[in-house]
């Protein structure tokens, strides 16, 4: 089931950011540059929040190990 689009974001770029956009648009295989821009503001979110998951998996297993290195009592 896709969602209904029903918001519109809009900012204004220069000739060279336009120009730019759409290169990457084709480049990246989007027919249309609403789609790429839509992709590519949500993949870094989605990204970030991996990144985070990650490390703070990370640092679980680093509080683990320091807890097994305490003496104990």
């Amino acid at each position: 089931m896709e969602l209904r689009k029903n918001e519109t974001v809009q900012c204004r770029v220069t000739t060279l950011q336009y120009e730019r956009i759409k290169n990457l648009t084709q480049a990246k295989g989007f027919l249309r540059i609403a789609d790429y821009l839509r992709f590519a503001a949500l993949e870094r979110d989605l990204a970030f929040e991996m990144k985070f998951e990650e490390l703070r998996e990370a640092l679980l297993k680093i509080c683990e190990q320091i807890e097994k290195l305490k003496p104990k009592s």
